[in-house]
């Protein structure tokens, strides 16, 4: 028996277009089809729009109303009409905040504000130097004291083990993993000094080194750890532990008729509503005057912008669809090249 051929020969044998037939009885579904089709493109053209307002709200947002842009209208750097310059920034330098008044004055940085720190003195310290090796004890235990919180309770670290392979670098990870960011041990390559120093400066920072009882500890003595005292010469860390100190500045006026020393716990304080930072040691003079440019360039740029997020959205809202241009079909698409299409 011979195959039946796969291939269709419509309207041959009775003299009808079979393919025109069907495609014409399925116009109706076909419609139906086209019509869902058009309505979900719609959709998905107005989401794509929302999403592009949505993003410019964000935007915009960010820019004016984050604490961290520095184009945001929230700080009060924003509303400073207050230039102020410095004759050595490197000494130190300063910024107006909104309110500051105005300044004119000579700064001679005598000793800037500092951690409490100790220090290594040995020799050859190297960053794998193995703890034992120096002369720690394995299974020792130890933990600083961070002075007193605001209640007058003792801060402590959590408690720090010697193990039989810890070197100076694992020293410095379980160091600085185990007081919260208060404390940081590091090591120099190029000094060959391995250091603890608390994180804040000023006069009322402090720590010691304490055993699991909370009594003073020598246990970090194998790396002969030398601190500052109070004249600010290296002495032998002790159960006096370190401390910080503060900053001595000599402030006057120009005509001479104002002079004082400040003493700040940080290089970075504010006084009048400017905020000065230290860098230094030297003299330098600090000037101001008003200056609203940048606040009025500010304003406008706001505004512009908001503007235009504004403008947008109404034209969006108030556009008219118009119906006699819906969504392509496939079959519209087909008999058309990219040009028309678009």
């Amino acid at each position: 028996m011979s195959s039946i051929s796969s291939i269709r020969l419509s309207g041959l044998a009775t003299g009808m277009d079979t393919d025109a037939m069907v495609k014409s009885m399925l116009t109706a579904d076909q419609e139906k089809i086209d019509k869902a089709q058009q309505k979900e493109q719609t959709v998905k053209w107005q989401q794509e729009i929302y999403r592009e307002v949505m993003s410019d709200i964000i935007d915009f947002n960010d820019k004016y109303f984050s604490l961290t842009s520095k184009d945001s209208i929230l700080s009060n750097s924003a509303w400073n009409t207050l230039s102020i310059t410095s004759s050595n920034s490197s000494v130190i330098s300063a910024t107006g905040n909104a309110g500051a008044t105005n300044v004119d004055y000579k700064f001679n940085v005598k000793k800037l504000a500092e951690t409490a720190k100790a220090q290594s003195s040995i020799e050859g310290l190297k960053k794998e130097s193995k703890l034992v090796s120096l002369g720690a004890k394995e299974g020792e235990k130890f933990k600083f004291e961070l002075g007193k919180d605001d209640t007058g309770n003792t801060i402590y670290s959590s408690d720090i083990t010697i193990e039989a392979d810890d070197t100076i670098d694992t020293l410095i990870t379980k160091i600085n993993n185990s007081v919260d960011g208060k404390i940081k041990a590091s090591y120099s390559e190029m000094t060959g000094k391995f250091t603890v120093e608390t994180k804040d400066t000023g006069a009322n920072t402090e720590f010691k080194i304490v055993g699991e009882d909370g009594s003073s500890s020598k246990v970090l003595d194998f790396l002969d750890l030398k601190t500052k005292n109070s004249s600010g010469n290296l002495v032998k860390f002790d159960e006096n532990g370190a401390k910080g100190s503060n900053s001595e500045i000599e402030v006057s006026s120009k005509d001479g008729t104002f002079k004082k020393t400040l003493s700040q716990e940080s290089n970075t304080f504010t006084i009048d509503n400017i905020k000065y930072t230290v860098n230094s040691t030297g003299s330098a003079e600090i000037t101001s005057k008003q200056d609203t440019s940048s606040v009025v360039q500010k304003m406008k740029t706001f505004v512009d912008d908001y503007n235009k997020i504004m403008d947008r959205i109404y034209d969006l809202v108030t556009e008219k669809k118009d119906s006699d241009y819906p969504p392509l079909t496939e079959a519209q698409k087909e008999e058309m090249d990219e040009d028309e299409i678009k």
